[in-house]
């Protein structure tokens, strides 16, 4: 304690470990997996899991009681007050470190990490008291280098306990682990930080074809780390493409898609907050509200506070089969909206002097072939779209062939 925690010596250090590896194999079920037995420690379920490594006479097993019972929100503590009592009771930076560093280094060794509640260590300070997660027993790490290609394991593993499950998922825990992977990936575990380490740690005990294939395991390993990572934002749909545009024939439809599992906290999809979960970076919105014609939908990721971080947009067309058409001069003030298009201009249209045509956002208007769309002098044109809403003019009913003038 005193080497490892030189500033904080005197708290509890517990060892997580399957009991059947040490004690009596009429317990060979427990294992250290946070699970909740009830509050009285001194059962085998308990000591025969968690085994404590100092401070032996005070025999104090409250703190671990308690983080327990936080996992679990059990024991007085309930899910509405989860995050602030998880942040109390352990160091959330700490802990995502410790998995991200075992996911790239591909630890295979039965640990909390992979899901198993063995082969980890606790410890909580005396000045401060949020547990932090140690490593144990590291001696499967990097293929054992033995292979240059990883096994593709999910970053997840530890989600097979099921608090550890609650833990990597919660929406103010998930980015922390996310940021800490692409922290060491662009750091740590780059070839040209870990390939001089691995040769300055290694060069006189093994032998450099070895220490190569560990080198050539480690680049591998980020690749499968990072493709695991969504980065950017994305959008997609079931629409078939036609002309050029997916196209439906009803009044809303279905998107989905990812963001930064690092930046963004919320995603909203022409202007409502859509389903996001973060721990997997995608976004639905199942139904999308849509005017009839070619609908500009724009997609926004947001981050701490609202700030937006990233946008998107795509086009879908809303084919109802219904167009209005027109054509020749509008001598009274008109307003086009959204909602009762698409407007077909099938003849040349002129706004007469003092006369007023407002366009509203999102409204599509069709020019026929050939045909021109003017404002005589003394008339008014007043078409202000927005970015979630823009007015499109467009071929008529998307098809490829020349349009007339505006």
């Amino acid at each position: 304690m005193q080497r490892a925690f030189a500033l904080d010596p005197d708290g509890n250090s517990y060892r997580g470990i399957r009991q059947a590896a040490l004690c009596d194999p009429l317990y060979s079920n427990n294992v250290a997996n946070f699970s909740w037995h009830g509050p009285d420690y001194a059962q085998e379920i308990y000591t025969n899991s968690y085994f404590k490594q100092n401070n032996f006479i005070q025999n104090d097993w409250s703190d671990l009681m308690d983080l327990i019972s936080v996992l679990n929100t059990t024991n007085g503590y309930f899910a509405s007050n989860y995050v602030a009592d998880v942040q109390r009771r352990l160091n959330v930076e700490e802990w995502m470190k410790h998995f991200a560093i075992n996911a790239l280094l591909d630890n295979d060794e039965t640990a909390l990490d992979n899901g198993i509640g063995d082969d980890y260590a606790l410890y909580r300070g005396a000045i401060d008291t949020r547990f932090l997660v140690v490593p144990y027993d590291l001696d499967t790490l990097m293929g054992d280098a033995l292979t240059t290609v990883p096994p593709l394991h999910t970053i997840f593993r530890m989600t097979a306990l099921a608090p550890m499950d609650k833990f990597m998922k919660t929406p103010e825990f998930a980015p922390l682990y996310f940021k800490w992977l692409k922290t060491f990936i662009d750091s740590t575990f780059t070839p040209a930080q870990m390939n001089p380490l691995l040769d300055q740690l290694l060069n006189t005990y093994l032998a450099q074809g070895t220490i190569d294939t560990m080198k050539a395991f480690n680049t591998a390993q980020v690749s499968n780390v990072l493709a695991q990572i969504p980065l950017t934002l994305t959008i997609s749909n079931a629409l078939t493409v036609t002309s050029g545009y997916p196209r439906t024939t009803t009044p809303t439809v279905a998107l989905f898609g990812t963001a930064s599992v690092i930046d963004t906290r919320s995603v909203v999809v022409a202007g409502v907050t859509s389903a996001w979960t973060g721990w997997q970076g995608r976004w639905t919105n199942n139904s999308v509200a849509l005017f009839p014609g070619i609908n500009r939908i724009l997609v926004q990721a947001l981050g701490t506070n609202g700030v937006e971080v990233a946008r998107t947009n795509v086009d879908v067309w809303y084919d109802n089969s219904a167009v209005q058409t027109t054509g020749g001069t509008i001598s009274n003030d008109t307003t086009w909206a959204a909602a009762s298009g698409p407007y077909s201009i099938a003849s040349n249209l002129t706004v007469a002097s003092g006369v007023t045509l407002t366009i509203q956002p999102g409204t599509t208007v069709y020019l026929g072939s050939g045909v021109n769309f003017g404002v005589a002098n003394g008339g008014r044109l007043l078409a202000e779209g927005t970015a979630a809403a823009p007015i499109r003019f467009h071929r008529y009913r998307p098809v490829r062939r020349p349009r007339g003038a505006i």
